[in-house]
């Protein structure tokens, strides 16, 4: 690992705090430090504990058009000046002339000589478990793969829904990103595998084939994205850990389009430390993703769960419903 990647990983980009303009509002300051400093005390060790390298300095973007970063410089944040006023976008980097106030705060003593050695030698990938799932847990992916609706006419169907379904999630699973890439998978498993994923006998070959890649593309381009969006969702809350907290956050879609040419917007509710996403919805691009919590918590149980939103979503009508 060069010194260039290690500095990108030991530098973190912290959440966004509500800052007060006035800095002589001490009641209102405290409890934004207090909670500065209970983050920045267990950041490094936490994130440590997860991803397998420390945090060394933290930066922070404060928007000079609502705050003024006042507990930040109460807290020893040192401002770097102002970002360039650029936002990144799919076809590169736009300019919006809306630049940032730049602060950061070192978690580590001598940490700008540290970060300027270009000899670092720390490993910084943590060795990643398979999980794993019982007999229960596949059963009801099974299960759940059958209410899916059929969306082929009978005539000329060879292979099953819940079969190129399977075999089509464990390809992505395995960082198969293409239609392609998932027929190729699925054409290397072996006859076990497709024996238990109900896959067609040919009684000439005496052996079980694998749907082509023709095939694969035009199910999953007709399939009922929201009914499957829907099935899998329930099965990830099925087998996510119920005392993890749930973390919800929007992000746009790099290489999703609508009809329009616009981009697609996604609203989820993910476990962080398992990396699985319960429930997403869409953004219409008429709205934001304020009133689109309720939609998105409507299949979703988050009784006695701990659930964190970004600034953002700092209201009432979301405390409510939370």
């Amino acid at each position: 690992m060069d010194g260039r990647h290690f500095k990108i990983a030991t530098t973190e980009t912290h959440s966004k705090q509500l800052t007060f303009p006035d800095p002589s509002s001490d009641t209102r300051t405290k409890p934004c430090l207090r909670i500065l400093s209970l983050n920045l005390k267990r950041l490094s060790q936490d994130w440590t504990k997860v991803y397998g390298h420390p945090i060394w300095l933290v930066e922070t973007f404060v928007d000079p058009r609502f705050f003024k970063g006042v507990c930040y410089k109460a807290a020893g944040w040192i401002f770097l000046g102002h970002s360039t006023g650029f936002a990144r976008s799919s076809q590169g980097y736009l300019l919006h002339n809306k630049p940032k106030m730049v602060f950061v705060r070192s978690l580590k003593a001598q940490v700008q000589k540290q970060l300027n050695n270009l000899n670092l030698t720390i490993q910084l990938r943590k060795e990643t478990k398979p999980m794993k799932l019982s007999l229960k847990d596949a059963e009801f992916l099974d299960e759940l793969l059958q209410q899916i609706p059929e969306h082929r006419m009978p005539r000329g169907v060879r292979h099953r829904k819940r079969s190129i379904l399977a075999i089509s999630i464990c390809a992505i699973i395995c960082n198969a990103w293409s239609f392609a890439a998932i027929a190729e998978w699925a054409k290397r498993c072996p006859q076990n595998m497709l024996k238990r994923l109900s896959y067609r006998y040919n009684t000439k070959t005496k052996r079980y084939e694998p749907p082509s890649e023709p095939t694969i593309r035009r199910f999953l381009q007709q399939v009922d994205a929201e009914a499957v969006d829907k099935v899998l969702s329930r099965w990830f809350q099925s087998v996510g850990d119920k005392s993890l907290p749930i973390a919800v956050d929007g992000k746009t879609l790099c290489g999703a389009r609508q009809p329009d040419g616009k981009q697609v917007h996604l609203l989820a509710a993910f476990l962080h430390k398992q990396g699985i996403v319960l429930a997403q919805t869409q953004v219409d691009r008429k709205t934001n993703e304020i009133p689109m919590v309720p939609v998105l918590f409507d299949d979703l149980d988050i009784k006695d769960r701990v659930v964190t939103f970004d600034a953002l979503h700092a209201q009432k009508e979301t405390a409510h419903i939370t």
